[in-house]
């Protein structure tokens, strides 16, 4: 400015226009921008991923005079909080802080701005929220409260005060409210986090895990350089190095984070590595497919020359000894290079048996296991096209043409039913019996039960079999804890008429359910399990259809046979609960801009939905509100419980999905976008599944507009 003049002009006018942006302008006053600023807390950025833990207290305390303090990764991974116990010189301590340099690092510094709002954590379920604004708007224990956010409750509230005195006195003592002891923290809202104020410890987190996988495909992918190097180098982009685990028994492909356990990195990547490694890795499983074809050493001499010729940089056929079997592995996208594959052996076998007076008697059955769905659909294809028939079973058995000079030919193989009624299949000559019942019943020696990772599932098959087993069992479960997303333990039967309950993680997609169904006749074997019975796993809460279940179980089942010399099992039963669903009969549909309807739902109607109501019903995909695809599934008393009247309300609602992520148990946003980039923003909401999606969730309250309430009953 050129004078006083000018600048009490400018000061005087509310709204500048700049460049069609309307700005308005304030005295700086520097002295109370100081009073914001807290002396006792900064932001520290710059390092690089691999700088060590140990290095930031030393440099931290050399430009502080040595100072006590603590330090904490703040969520971005790429910044750290610190707090110092006593006041010190800041402007020093900002000086030394950008001249001097951490490995060859220019670090800067900034400070933070005092906060008014605390994060109170605790189990606050039988705390209102009343008794929370009388206890922290008392002068011995807080002061005046501007609002309260209880979104979160009851695991935690925001707390926001007249003054940042308040809070910063809240903050440091301790709380505890109805018996229940509750943990204050200052929030930034600058942050989007809380501070503890405390030394950072090593993160829990498990820092390897195993994905089991077919013996034939592991052997591929330690021998094929084109294979393995796909998996090296996009599990390296994870900070995760891969090894593998040939266990005659349980097959593995072994992850491990490859962090130096010191580095500021791993604080980083200690919440999301697992979920996002195991995500990335069974994408690259998924890319693969093995073909497996019984067959004799003749054979294969007849018709090796040919299918060696088909191999691909990635694809390979070769022959297994010890399986008697013709083996196809290779990527799912060259599935027709497969398909011409089997087209050449199939003929060449058929070439075989015609030129042979005597069929080798035991060249009865050709087998195709494949475990993506599409594929065999496009080998069902080409085996319909050569005019044999072939069941709608994971593991296709073809009856080979009989030589000509055979008096009978070979029977045709069962074929696997559609659900419906009682029907058996003999495998690998265990009895494989699917009906309709009810699994409570079940007189067999180990149930199986489709359970949550806490192993405390009250709802659908999984609570009545915990409700039929009673207390003992209930217990057991509350004891073994919590289970991996892939665990499979065992309880005793309590009430039921069954030795053992298998208690399973409940899977929420095929492979899930054929890598759970491994595991759990494995356990069955160790406990010399004879009878064994599953529930339609997944086709509940997984959305999965039922044929696609059983497809699933049966080909855990034949992976389970084709790792083992024998089996104590002699009879699987798959068990469909009944049909007892009930009319519904529609008593009248209202819009909400109806004004009636509008006063009697307010809080709904004006408000939107409150995600606050969580986990009454559900949070397998995250902590926000649920919304189904179609009505069908709200209508069920779990969610839309009746009146005294016998009439239940749902909502017919506008929802905005946007771009969805996996839903994830306990998620309380929806995932980033890009997780090394989070300029790019959050997904808009979580799935139950990304493919064919059913079960939205919504994080946003204003996500989702109330159009209608339907009421209605069931009859």
């Amino acid at each position: 400015m050129y004078c006083i003049s000018d600048l009490e002009n400018v000061l005087a006018k509310k709204d500048h226009d700049l460049e069609g942006c309307l700005m308005s302008v304030q005295l700086y006053d520097e002295r109370k921008a100081e009073e914001r600023l807290d002396p006792r807390r900064f932001i520290l950025s710059g390092f690089s991923e691999d700088c060590k833990c140990s290095h930031l207290s030393v440099f931290i305390k050399s430009c502080s005079k040595g100072a006590e303090h603590s330090w904490e990764v703040l969520n971005d991974g790429e910044r750290i909080a610190v707090t110092f116990k006593q006041d010190i010189d800041v402007q020093a301590f900002l000086k030394k802080c950008s001249s001097k340099r951490l490995q060859n690092l220019h670090i800067s510094a900034s400070r933070l701005e005092y906060t008014d709002t605390v994060l109170v954590e605790g189990n606050m379920e039988n705390i209102s929220e009343e008794v929370l604004r009388a206890y922290f708007s008392s002068r011995s224990k807080g002061g005046q409260v501007k609002c309260m956010n209880l979104d979160n409750k009851p695991k935690s509230v925001l707390i926001e005060f007249d003054h940042f005195h308040v809070a910063n006195r809240v903050a440091e003592e301790k709380h505890n409210i109805c018996g229940v002891s509750l943990c204050a923290l200052l929030y930034y809202s600058s942050l989007q986090q809380a501070l503890t104020g405390e030394k950072p410890t090593t993160p829990p987190s498990p820092h390897e895990f195993s994905i089991p996988v077919d013996a034939l495909f592991l052997e591929y992918i330690q021998n094929d350089e084109v294979c393995k190097e796909d998996f090296e180098s996009t599990l390296k982009e994870l900070n995760t190095s891969i090894s593998f685990k040939a266990d005659p028994e349980i097959p593995q492909v072994v992850l491990e984070m490859a962090v130096d356990r010191e580095s500021l990195l791993l604080h980083r990547l200690a919440h999301t590595w697992e979920r996002k490694t195991k995500q990335a890795a069974e994408a690259l499983l998924e890319k693969y497919s093995t073909v497996m074809l019984m067959s004799t050493e003749e054979v294969w001499d007849r018709v090796k020359d040919k299918c060696l010729s088909l191999n691909l940089k990635t694809s390979r056929v070769t022959f297994e000894s010890t399986k008697n079997s013709v083996v196809v592995v290779g990527q799912q996208n060259k599935v027709k290079k497969l398909q011409e594959s089997c087209e050449v052996i199939e003929t060449e076998i058929a070439e075989f048996c015609n030129s042979h007076c005597d069929t080798p008697p035991h060249l009865r059955e050709i087998f195709i296991v494949d475990s993506d769905a599409k594929t065999v659909e496009e080998f069902h294809t080409v085996l319909k096209e050569k005019g044999y028939k072939s069941t709608d079973s994971t593991e296709t058995m073809l009856s080979v043409p009989p030589a000509k000079t055979t008096k009978q030919a070979t029977a045709p193989p069962p074929r696997l039913p559609k659900p419906g009624s009682d029907c058996i299949v003999d495998i690998g000559g265990i009895t494989v019996i699917l009906k309709k019942g009810d699994i409570t019943k079940e007189a067999v020696d180990a149930i199986v039960n489709s359970n949550n990772k806490s192993l405390n599932l009250d709802t659908g098959v999984s609570g009545a079999i915990l409700k039929a087993a009673g207390k003992s069992v209930q217990d057991e479960c509350a004891k073994l804890g919590t289970q991996n997303e892939d665990g499979v333990v065992v309880t005793g039967g309590g009430n039921l008429k069954c030795k053992h309950i298998i208690q399973m993680v409940g899977p929420t997609t095929t492979a899930g359910i054929t890598t759970s169904t491994e595991r759990v006749l494995q356990l069955c074997e160790s406990k010399n399990t004879t009878a064994v019975s599953f529930p339609a796993i997944g086709t509940g809460r997984g959305n999965i259809k039922p044929e696609e279940s059983i497809k699933a179980i049966l080909k855990g089942l034949q992976n389970h046979l084709s790792q083992t010399t024998s089996t104590t099992i002699k009879f699987i039963f798959i068990v469909f609960a009944q049909n007892n669903s009930k009319k519904i009969e529609v008593v009248q549909i209202q819009r909400i801009q109806h004004q009636e309807q509008w006063r009697k739902y307010a809080k709904i109607n004006k408000n939107g939905f409150n995600r606050s109501f969580c986990g009454r019903n559900a949070t397998m995909y995250g902590c926000g509100t649920y919304f189904a695809k179609e009505a069908h599934y709200s209508c069920h008393d779990q969610y839309s419980n009746p009146d005294g009247n016998g009439h239940k309300y749902i909502y017919r609602a506008r929802v905005l999905t946007g771009k969805p992520c996996l839903g994830l148990q306990g998620m309380k946003a929806p995932s980033p976008v890009d997780p090394n980039n989070l300029q790019t923003g959050l997904h808009d909401c979580a799935v139950d599944n990304l493919q064919n999606p059913f079960i939205f969730v919504i994080f946003c309250d204003s996500g989702a507009y109330p159009e209608y309430l339907i009421t209605f009953k069931t009859v």
